[in-house]
């Protein structure tokens, strides 16, 4: 059977899916959009979608029409956040009603949900920029309690860089990454880098969700990563890890070759630091790295029963004079006998 959107990462695959609900326009034109990873906002809706939905929404009275944006924003539907935050901007909890009237949201006890999903897309459409970045402040203060949720809302009010939010996304990221939620993390840290002004802060995140992405199976986006880091990185260290990070990568898609040579770069990158700062701690743990680097090109040598590639490998590990109680935790290949 045919998979709707091949190229589509499975994440989004199944946002498009859920989102749609079954409607087929949405399901043939949501994935030929642009599809941001990190963009938690509903998905963009086909035009005529919108058009026939912004006509029922057009209808309501204003204060209305604020209320649905609110309930589109907030992601959680939680009735007390949506009353609370409408009682920010001046809406009587009344307005709440006259769009559950309307069929256009229903109100279930503690919850506000949306009576088809691509209606919260149209209503999230429907308000205006500086409404929606407004809403999403409120929602940051008033869900002080919830740190995921209020990290994406602070991230989603940036209109430029701003390290309190990348903050709080790196923190999301590390939650996610501890219930091996990697996808997660890949998103939460990519909007991160994108909030971040500082160079080398920024090449740091964009390399860790890249490895969340790896960790995630989502090769083709780890790449991605790996390309935007690569841009801003200028010291050895992390030209080194990119290295390592892009040979595993490749590895996974079948290019043992190409691994061993990126592996082999790398150590020789951290080789050359410790041959300039001498026997320091940094020296030390740059030692380490570069073996363990070297280790993982001559097994991965080994298999690729390359006897010269093995050679190489242990004549640059053999070079570097790791000592037993230097704690290399990766075991050296067989010898061939």
């Amino acid at each position: 059977m045919n998979v709707p959107a091949p190229k589509l990462a499975p994440g989004t695959r199944d946002r498009v899916i859920e989102e749609s609900c079954g409607n087929p326009l949405a399901l043939l034109e949501l994935p030929r959009t642009d599809l941001p990873a990190y963009d938690r906002s509903p998905l963009p809706l086909p035009a005529r979608i919108q058009q026939a939905y912004a006509v029922r929404i057009a209808e309501l009275p204003p204060e209305a029409q604020k209320a649905l944006l609110i309930t589109a924003l907030t992601d959680g539907g939680d009735l007390d956040v949506i009353v609370r935050a409408g009682r920010e901007l001046g809406i009587a909890p009344a307005a709440l009603g006259v769009a559950e009237r309307s069929g256009l949201v229903r109100v279930d006890g503690g919850r506000v949900a949306f009576t088809h999903p691509l209606m919260r897309a149209a209503a999230f459409r429907q308000g205006t920029y500086d409404l929606r970045l407004e809403v999403h402040a409120i929602l940051a203060r008033l869900l002080e309690h919830q740190p995921d949720r209020r990290a994406w809302h602070l991230a989603a009010a940036a209109t430029g860089p701003d390290e309190t939010a990348a903050l709080a996304l790196e923190q999301v990221a590390r939650r996610a990454r501890e219930r091996d939620g990697n996808a997660g993390a890949c998103a939460a840290l990519e909007r991160a880098a994108e909030l971040t002004e500082d160079h080398a802060l920024k090449a740091g995140r964009l390399t860790e969700a890249a490895v969340a992405a790896a960790d995630a199976g989502q090769a083709g986006r780890a790449k991605e990563l790996v390309e935007r880091a690569a841009a801003l990185v200028t010291d050895p260290r992390s030209r080194a890890r990119l290295c390592d990070l892009r040979a595993r990568i490749a590895f996974d898609e079948g290019a043992p070759h190409l691994a061993h040579d990126l592996l082999m770069a790398g150590a020789e990158e951290l080789a050359a630091l410790t041959t300039a700062e001498g026997c320091d701690e940094q020296a030390r743990q740059d030692r380490i790295a570069a073996g363990l680097m070297l280790t993982d090109a001559a097994r991965n040598a080994w298999q690729l029963s390359d006897p010269a590639r093995v050679a190489e490998a242990a004549e640059r590990l053999h070079k570097l004079g790791l000592r037993p109680e230097d704690g290399c935790p990766r075991s050296a290949p067989p010898s061939r006998p």
